[in-house]
């Protein structure tokens, strides 16, 4: 956070290194769509918290210059930001919170988002208090099996 004094009140917005390279997951990378939604969904969500109302246009003009330079497409930065904001200004609805409970399943591609859907659609008919997060990873769930050790009298001229 970017905190200045303008005279007897604080401006705020995001705060950026001067390292900073504004690289982001490219929109043209093998991830779930959900997952680059997010992304502008986070950092604009980001800005709404952090920046002063007169810093909060210019952050999310950062943002869409950003989001642009990673290759995302304009049509999809503009209604996920427009989506978020309206989210975000809107009045919050009370109603009675669902257990979260995660499932981690690795990202092979439409596979991974039909799997998504179906056990989504079933957890929620089956457990009403129960609200599925379906989590994306793509490292290695299982450890990767060890090779048996050979004894050293086998070992001579190996390479």
């Amino acid at each position: 956070m970017l905190v200045e004094r303008l005279g007897s009140e604080f401006s705020t917005s995001v705060y950026r290194k001067p390292t900073c390279a504004g690289q982001y997951l490219r929109w043209n990378s093998f991830s779930s769509h959900k997952r680059k939604i997010n992304l502008i969904g986070t950092l604009v969500h980001r800005a709404f918290m952090i920046c002063s109302k007169g810093e909060l246009d210019p952050e999310l003009d950062k943002i869409r210059s950003i989001l642009l330079k990673n290759g995302y497409p304009e049509h999809s930065i503009n209604s996920t930001l427009k989506r978020k904001l309206q989210q975000l200004n809107s009045n919050p609805v009370h109603t009675v919170k669902k257990c979260p409970v995660h499932l981690h399943v690795p990202w092979i591609g439409n596979v991974s988002m039909k799997f998504e859907t179906q056990i989504t659609s079933s957890v929620k008919r089956c457990f009403f208090s129960v609200e599925p997060r379906v989590v994306f990873t793509t490292r290695q769930l299982l450890p990767a099996t060890k090779k048996d050790v050979l004894p050293s009298h086998h070992q001579c001229n190996v390479i």
